[in-house]
This record gives structure tokens, sequence and C-alpha cells, in this order.
């Protein structure tokens, strides 16, 4: 249950960046809809939102989703595999020897 949270959370994440930058590279034009607020002068959109554009448009112009894309996969695949990632077994690990254990 533990892994299915940080995988999801990690999907959220991805999605996120994937949108601001999709945002970012069209210049948060007008057709994006209304952001879900603003930080500062930057529009900050709701997370998902790159799955409704990308439903929407994607098979129009997919050269416009190339870098959302590219920021997507890097850091879904990258949190992916720190989520997967073997956890260490309770073994004894090497160490180097003291005078005292000698």
């Amino acid at each position: 249950m533990k892994r299915m949270v940080m995988i999801g959370g990690a999907l959220l994440i991805a999605s996120f960046l994937a949108t601001e930058v999709f945002a970012w590279t069209r210049g948060w034009h007008p057709w994006l809809g209304q952001p879900l607020f603003h930080a500062g002068m930057w529009p900050v959109y709701y997370p998902l939102d790159i799955w409704r554009w990308a439903w929407a448009w994607v098979w129009k112009s997919p050269e416009a989703f190339r870098s959302a894309g590219i920021v997507f996969g890097l850091v879904f695949s990258g949190l992916l595999a720190a989520t997967l990632w073997p956890k260490p077994t309770g073994k004894p690990q090497a160490q180097w020897a003291t005078r005292r254990t000698l």
C-alpha cells in the first residue's frame, strides 16, 4: 500500500511539473484556461491539466508537448526508481578494523 501511494505521488509530481513546463512553453496562453492561482506573477495550473490538454491537442500538435513529455518522463522515472529501489538488508556491513578490534 505504501508503494502505491508513493507511485501515485510520483505521478502527481511529474504531472504537475509537466503541466507547468507546457504552460510556460506556450506563454501561459489564454486557451489553457484559468490558472489555479498565481505565485507572484506566474500562473500555477491544476496539476493534472496536462492530461486534459494532451487529450484535446496532442494529435494536432505533438511537437508542442515534447518538452513537457520529456520532463514528465525524467521526473516520473527518477521518482519511480527511488520508490522501487530495494531497501538495504539488516545484515552487518563491512567496516575498517580499529586497534581495539585487532
